[in-house]
């Protein structure tokens, strides 16, 4: 079986302890053990691998535990570029313990699938159509099978003159906090169809600003993202990229579908994520 240094954990930080307790990694025990055949260690460089293996017991590839000597190999590669201070045994087991973690990317968030209570998002914030007479909206949850399992999707149905008045829906983004920071966030994106095939819509990103300005950074018709370059009466995968929201990503605030084209339409949304890396 291969070695997982995770499995080992426990057994690793009890010979950290044993290692701390004799002194190992101290400054004393570093200015005694701070030349050999790797030369002088100086501030600012990896500390050698056999500071952190049992006494005795050199890093050679060739012997049967190697697999433990080729991880820390790996780990003072991945290191040696940084600005480096010895921790000692410790410090490396700890932060080897969150390397996996911070190795990955972060996951999408869903902030609707419409699955949920009505007027709520996923992230258990509001959600809500918006207007100026004399148009009209309705949102409303609609049932429909997805590969043959049951799903809900929103249906907005929406009428308005190109002139006169506006209409849309919201979804708030802020979680616990008045603003959502969304540095990390890449897209959003979401599937959406039309009744018609005639319908159209842009999307927006609201900041802190734009909520005082009682308005939103908005983007192109969807269409511009969608592969068919408009709104079909099928499903497909619309994908905007964030640099297409002139907003700050530190303090959003909400995400709007504004209605925009035929003076009447409807149109399906579902699966509401924020793409992140």
């Amino acid at each position: 079986m291969r070695y997982r240094p995770m499995e080992r954990l426990p057994h690793a930080l009890l010979l950290a302890g044993r290692w701390r307790a004799e002194g190992r990694g101290s400054p004393a025990w570093l200015a005694g053990h701070g030349t050999g055949k790797r030369g002088p260690r100086l501030v600012g460089q990896a500390p050698s691998a056999e500071l952190f293996l049992p006494a005795g017991r050199p890093l050679r590839a060739s012997q049967k535990a190697s697999d433990r000597g080729r991880w820390i190999h790996k780990l003072r590669a991945a290191l040696a570029p940084f600005p480096w201070k010895p921790v000692g045994g410790i410090g490396i087991l700890l932060l080897l313990s969150v390397l996996p973690v911070l190795a990955q990317p972060a996951l999408p968030l869903l902030v609707d699938n419409f699955e949920g209570q009505e007027l709520r998002n996923r992230l258990g914030n509001a959600a809500h159509t918006f207007l100026k007479a004399p148009a009209r909206i309705l949102a409303v949850r609609h049932y429909e099978e997805l590969r043959g399992e049951p799903n809900h999707v929103l249906e907005l149905r929406y009428s308005k003159k190109e002139d006169k008045g506006w209409c849309g829906y919201y979804t708030r983004l802020a979680r616990d906090v008045r603003y959502l920071n969304g540095v990390n966030i890449k897209a959003v994106t979401f599937r959406v169809r039309g009744e018609t095939g005639q319908e159209s819509f842009v999307v927006g990103l609201v900041d802190r600003y734009w909520e005082q300005a009682g308005d939103s950074a908005r983007s192109r018709p969807v269409g511009a993202y969608l592969p068919a370059g408009r709104i079909t009466r099928t499903w497909q995968k619309a994908r905007i990229p964030a640099a297409e929201f002139y907003a700050d990503f530190t303090q959003l605030t909400a995400l709007v579908f504004i209605m925009e084209g035929a003076e009447k339409g409807v149109v399906y949304i579902d699966d509401l994520v924020l793409e992140r890396s």
